[in-house]
């Protein structure tokens, strides 16, 4: 009897391990949410919000039937690598899955070497958390003109042209001239920097979308947040509808430059007509989109900025703050978490 008891209890046993084995190999054949194009060569994804989702790809096959490129200048002084791209995002105003912007190709963008680019020579996670929340209220950028500040390799310029349909993109930075002079403490790409953007925004694509129906004003132009003269004079040229950014605020001795900046296209600040640049909130249009990495990652600056932006726009502008998490499906660190900022004119 004790014989037919242990042997029915390792029977038991043997069977709750098989079903658990089964239940976990269950479990890890659920499939993954596949990229646009199907491709099964996904180096990462993540997911941002509500299911609005951006894949890392392969450098995609038909890349073999594009013509062959000669070197240019900043391929010939620094090293660099491409990466490829793919989004699916839903609208949040619909649930239907059949109202999603996808991706009509890959998209790709450039990045150099920090020698090259300093803080602008990579993409950073907080540029595709730009890219998908902007993508969940596509109204913001469809049919406006976008005007992209630090945009460093331009992937979200990149993505309000080509996916959210954008009228317009500037998108600007900043970077060596040959005469230039800085203060030490400044980290100012080289020259090659705007090269690479210019790259990234206007040669790599052109300025027409993949469909071929329209064509798009794409533009990069040198930006100095610490020059409001250089702003002023984008914001005639360009009249920008919407500002956008990812990860501006590093060091401290940029607070100031950039709310000036953001006052300068936002208000209508820097005017040399002062009765002009005083505009009543009611005139006002312009809106910004800004997103900051925060902790663990370190940004010295974000904290005073974030403080002292509602203060500057008090008179004008709502400013809104929210956290958001963006999940990274293939890799065990945590998930980064980011500020959404949104400047709305009042």
């Amino acid at each position: 009897m004790k014989m037919l008891s242990t042997y029915i209890c390792n029977a038991l046993s043997i069977f709750y391990f098989l079903r658990g084995v089964s239940e976990v190999k269950s479990l890890s054949a659920t499939p993954k949410v596949q990229p646009p194009s199907k491709t099964p060569d996904v180096l990462r994804s993540f997911v941002f919000g509500d299911e609005a989702r951006c894949w890392e790809v392969l450098s995609p096959s038909d890349s073999m039937d594009l013509e062959e490129e000669e070197e240019d200048e900043v391929e010939y002084w620094y090293p660099t690598t491409k990466r490829y791209f793919e989004f699916s995002i839903p609208h949040s105003s619909s649930s239907s899955s059949s109202q999603s912007i996808q991706s009509i190709s890959t998209i790709m963008t450039r990045q150099t070497s920090f020698g090259c680019g300093k803080l602008g020579y990579e993409l950073w996670d907080a540029s595709m958390a730009l890219c998908l929340h902007l993508g969940q209220q596509p109204s913001l950028v469809r049919g406006k003109r976008v005007l992209e500040l630090g945009a460093g390799c331009g992937l979200p310029s990149v993505v309000c042209r080509d996916l959210l349909q954008a009228d317009a993109i500037l998108a600007t930075d900043f970077w060596q001239k040959e005469d230039d002079t800085f203060d030490g403490d400044r980290l100012v790409p080289t020259k090659f920097h705007g090269l690479n953007l210019e790259y990234n925004i206007v040669k790599n694509r052109g300025n027409e979308n993949k469909n071929g129906d329209r064509v798009v004003e794409t533009a990069v132009q040198r930006l100095d947040w610490h020059d409001r003269a250089s702003a002023v004079s984008a914001r005639d040229s360009f009249r920008p509808d919407i500002i956008i950014g990812s990860d501006l605020m590093y060091y401290p001795m940029d607070i100031e430059p950039l709310l000036n900046v953001l006052e300068t296209f936002l208000i209508g600040e820097g005017n040399d007509n002062k009765e002009e640049s005083s505009s009543s909130s009611s005139e006002i249009k312009t809106r910004a989109v800004l997103v900051s990495a925060l902790p663990p990652v370190e940004r010295e600056a974000l904290p005073e900025f974030r403080s002292k932006l509602p203060v500057r726009f008090s008179a004008t502008h709502a400013v809104t703050m929210n956290e958001m998490t963006l999940i990274c499906e293939d890799t065990d660190e945590d998930n980064p978490t980011f500020l959404m900022i949104d400047i709305i004119p009042k």
